[in-house]
């Protein structure tokens, strides 16, 4: 099929078929109200609970939880929902999500969860309409030229989620593979081609944001991270970025410029859920230019190397199973190996 063009679409607000709003009083016994940065705390405690269940490895940390306070695009009033049981006790929560930048789709995010004792009586039917009537009230406000999504994502096993957002029209449509490789079992030499030098992350922040953009272009879904975002996610208490490396050669002007980097992230709640400490592979990439000349393979080598010698016992990343690059190839070529898939859910509007 082919895909509309921005010359070819209507504003968002043309084009959007708007759907009354959803008002939840009273559903499931709850009283529903916008999150407040006070419920910070409860929230990650509520992710906590249902992690158990639904991505049992990972963790999500309270400053990640607090990053949606700091957000231009979300409005907490308007823009997030949570239910409270008569004790006080925080058992579902929902948040609607505009992207900061749009390039090549208004990709709006509907996260969420409902806490496991409280599953299977209508909650979280009733939070995902009131999800979408609240997205599409904001595509219905853009003048964007561009197709628009409402998506949302969940780890393969959780078969009631996924049947969930089917039943209102989500359809699965990327598949995501957690890869991971011991650090122990040896570790290839992979030479860099002359011209191309390793250098600190922390000496080329900018330009690293800029090659990721570069980089990220031409997969699936992937929108611009703004510099806001960028510093954002480096303030998070996981970052690390003292174990980012990037690759720097001039270009055909002699100007030096970040072609490929490895950003890495570390999260040590996680590691006894995993059986093990590790560092996670947060975004691997090479500018298009650049790429068929063996600079991924070598930043990575040389990556499990900089983990293996600070003392972690794994390396683990998310990959798309239908990356454009030959990503999931790659990953396997070095010894990674597939550990569990998770799942992009959208609905086109």
């Amino acid at each position: 099929m082919i895909q509309p063009t921005p010359s070819d679409l209507r504003p968002l607000r043309d084009r959007v078929e708007l759907l009354e709003p959803v008002v939840l009083d009273g559903v499931g016994g709850l009283e529903w109200r916008p999150m407040t940065a006070e419920d910070v705390p409860a929230i990650t405690e509520l992710f906590a609970e249902a992690g158990r269940l639904d991505h049992p490895t990972v963790v999500v940390a309270e400053d990640e939880v607090a990053q949606l306070l700091e957000m231009p695009t979300v409005d907490l009033a308007l823009d997030t929902i949570v239910g409270v049981e008569p004790g006080g006790r925080i058992v579902a929560y929902g948040a609607v999500i505009a992207g900061e930048e749009h390039r090549t789709v208004v990709w709006i995010t509907l996260d969420g969860t409902v806490h496991p004792a409280r599953r299977r009586a209508g909650i979280g039917t009733a939070l995902l309409a009131w999800q979408e009537a609240r997205g599409r009230q904001m595509l219905g406000s853009s003048e964007e030229r561009l197709p628009a999504w409402l998506a949302a994502g969940t780890e393969e096993h959780v078969a009631d989620a996924i049947a969930l957002f089917e039943r209102h029209g989500y359809a699965p449509t990327r598949w995501w593979l957690e890869l991971e490789r011991d650090l122990g079992a040896p570790i290839p030499q992979r030479p860099l081609p002359e011209g191309v030098r390793l250098e600190p992350y922390l000496d080329w922040r900018e330009e690293t944001r800029l090659a990721y953009n570069a980089a990220f272009e031409d997969h699936w879904g992937s929108q611009p991270a703004t510099a806001r975002e960028w510093d954002a996610d480096e303030r998070l208490e996981s970052a690390r970025p003292e174990l980012s490396r990037v690759l720097v050669a001039s270009d055909e002007a002699g100007r030096e410029l970040v072609v490929g980097f490895v950003i890495v992230t570390v999260s040590e709640q996680e590691w006894a859920l995993r059986g093990g400490s590790f560092a996670y592979i947060d975004a691997l990439g090479v500018r298009a230019e650049w790429r068929g000349r063996g600079l991924a393979s070598a930043l990575l080598a040389d990556a499990m190397r900089v983990y293996r010698d600070a003392g972690f016992a794994l390396a683990v990343l998310d990959v798309d199973a239908d990356s454009p690059t030959g990503a999931v190839e790659l990953y396997e070529g070095l010894g990674f190996r597939e550990s569990q898939r998770s799942v992009s859910l959208v609905k086109v509007i």
